[in-house]
């Protein structure tokens, strides 16, 4: 029974932490009558606290292992995914400081390389994306597609003149209101998106009240196009071709 009770003390000293016991203890422990039933009481006792300490040590074990695994994952996926701080802004040029261009700027804050594939803006509520096309774009402007490395910066250069298209996407999409207009930037596997700086908003907004007329009748004038297209267009006409050939 003396080995029990050593046995018992070297247990619990190893669930517990106590790497160096002392051999007072030790002969403490020995020197104890471990054929009375009392004893014998706390010896059992002390076999289950050792028993529940070793649970508690290997469920801590499982924990920190499950933890430390899932903490892998997440910086694999990190890793292996397109990151983009996007963010537009008002641009002038000097010296006048009043022509104005507005400044798309992407940020890679990832690992990988992103390739850029289109540009465009849109409202929530609508499922229709007004396209910004190269075209729209300044001719020393950056162009897309393009491929940016991670930690490079890139900045698309829009033309002022592209305002006149917002306007007239705000009042055909969204009830006149610019202010809810986001830049939305393609990759091959994400989309990332970017308010409208309110600058540019308050000038889409002066533009609207002042080209009012002529904003609707652009909008009138495209509708009725797009109906005669529809009506013209024979959606059958690819199978006959292929049909005949």
């Amino acid at each position: 029974m003396k080995a029990l009770g050593v046995g018992l003390l070297l247990i619990l000293s190893f669930c517990l932490g106590m790497i160096t016991v002392q051999p007072k203890i030790i002969e403490f422990f020995i020197s104890i009558n471990w054929s009375k039933q009392s004893v014998a009481n706390i010896a059992a006792i002390m076999a289950a606290i050792g028993t529940f300490s070793a649970v508690i040590v290997a469920l801590k074990q499982s924990h920190e292992a499950k933890t430390e695994a899932e903490k892998n994952r997440q910086e694999a996926t990190n890793a292996s995914k397109e990151q983009i701080n996007l963010y537009n802004n008002v641009l002038v040029s000097p010296p006048d400081m009043t022509n104005f261009f507005i400044g798309l700027t992407l940020t890679n804050i990832g690992q990988v390389p992103v390739q850029l594939q289109n540009l465009s803006c849109c409202f929530d509520t609508a499922s229709t994306h007004m396209l910004v096309t190269n075209e729209m774009m300044e001719n020393w402007s950056a162009k897309l597609p393009y491929i940016l490395p991670p930690g490079a910066k890139v900045t698309f250069t829009i033309n002022h003149m592209v305002l006149m298209n917002f306007a007239r996407y705000a009042v055909q999409f969204g009830n006149g209101d610019p202010s809810n207009i986001r830049f939305s930037v393609s990759t091959n596997l994400e989309t990332f998106y970017s308010e409208i700086n309110k600058s540019i908003a308050e000038k889409v907004k002066i533009l609207i009240q002042h080209k009012k007329e002529y904003i609707d009748a652009q909008i009138v004038n495209s509708q009725r196009a797009q109906e005669e297209y529809d009506s013209n267009k024979d959606d059958g006409a690819w199978l006959t071709l292929f049909k005949n050939t």
